[in-house]
C-alpha cells in the first residue's frame, strides 16, 4: 500500500474578476498547480445578485504543502479583497507519495 501523507487543499471562491490576481500570487506562493471552475450558488451575505452585470464566481482549488496554504489564507485576509466576495477555506487532505 502507498504511504500516504498530509497536505492542505486550499478551496477559494471569488469574483471571476479577481483570478488572474489571485492564480498569478498563487504561482509566487508555491503553488505546483490548480483546477478551476465556474460556480454558483447563494449565501446569507450575498454581495451582488444581478443577472444582469455579468458579474460570475470562480472556485479555485490547489493541493499545497501546508506553509503554503497559510500564505495563500493570508494574502486573500488583505485588505484589497476587503470590498469583493471571497470565501476561503483550508482542509488537511492525504495523498499518496508515490
Amino acid at each position: 500500500m502507498s504511504e500516504l501523507v498530509t497536505v492542505c487543499r486550499v478551496t477559494v471562491i471569488a469574483d471571476r474578476s479577481l483570478e488572474k490576481r489571485i492564480l498569478k500570487q498563487f504561482w509566487q506562493l508555491g503553488i505546483k498547480g490548480y483546477s478551476r471552475m465556474e460556480c454558483e450558488g447563494k449565501g446569507e451575505n450575498e454581495v451582488i445578485e444581478d443577472v444582469f452585470t455579468g458579474l460570475s464566481r470562480v472556485r479555485i482549488e490547489t493541493i499545497v504543502q501546508p506553509s503554503v496554504g497559510l500564505a495563500i489564507l493570508d494574502y486573500l485576509h488583505e485588505p484589497e479583497f476587503d470590498n469583493y466576495g471571497v470565501t476561503t477555506c483550508l482542509e488537511n487532505v492525504q495523498v499518496s507519495n508515490d
